[in-house]
């Protein structure tokens, strides 16, 4: 029987959670959590100590060494969690905690999520009609699309979001679906998408308190 990716990791955490376990040990093969892909950024580095929140940004937005699902559990009995490299065992790896002390840096990591496509719907029928929003993400839920990132314009005309590349066709033809009445008015504009993108994110706790960081990226 194979869990699937993640799968024994998402285990492990319920089965912690379950038990009210002291400390909830991952055992792969990377010294822990990195900074960055080190496939992608030669001088990153496993952090040693990490926040619940950093882990899950950093697992959902693409750091393949701990499942997205995880730390959740973990979390929620405030469960430490313990990243280690079964090939170096003498290595401390790196910790998951609540009580994460703040890095010297705003920014404790960062994460690359490929294979991304930009949905954008947009139309001056869109502004100041409340229930737009819920319309659209109503429409990927039943779709059984996860949306990755959501952005939408001051002037409440557009509403744009990322999706899996392999799940863009879908996603439009389901917006196409649910606003058919308003493209038909003219009122909504031709459904736009745009793949072959990337999502680039910094993660880090310290962010909140730091004026300029956005600016820096």
């Amino acid at each position: 029987m194979s869990l699937g990716r993640g799968g024994s990791d998402y285990s492990a955490a319920l089965a912690a959670a379950a038990l009210d376990a002291r400390l909830l040990e991952i055992w792969t093969d990377v010294d822990g959590i990195f900074s960055a892909d080190p496939r992608l950024v030669p001088e990153a580095f496993a952090l040693e100590e990490v926040s619940f929140e950093e882990a899950m940004e950093l697992a959902y937005f693409g750091a393949k060494v701990l499942h997205p699902k995880t730390i959740a559990p973990a979390r929620e009995r405030g469960i430490p969690v313990r990243v280690c490299n079964s090939f170096r065992p003498e290595h401390p790896g790196t910790r998951v905690t609540a009580t994460a002390p703040s890095s010297r840096h705003p920014v404790r990591g960062l994460s690359f999520l490929p294979d991304i496509a930009l949905i954008n719907i947009a139309g001056a029928g869109l502004k100041g009609v409340p229930g737009t929003a819920a319309r659209v993400f109503e429409a990927m839920a039943r779709t059984s699309i996860s949306v990755v990132l959501i952005t939408q314009g001051s002037s409440e005309s557009s509403i744009s979001f990322c999706v899996g590349e392999a799940e863009a066709t879908r996603a439009v033809q389901a917006l196409e679906e649910a606003f058919e009445v308003e493209r038909e008015a003219g009122k909504v504009d031709p459904i736009e998408h745009q793949p072959g993108l990337a999502v680039l994110s910094i993660v880090g706790d310290g962010m909140r308190h730091r004026v300029g960081v956005a600016g820096t990226f």
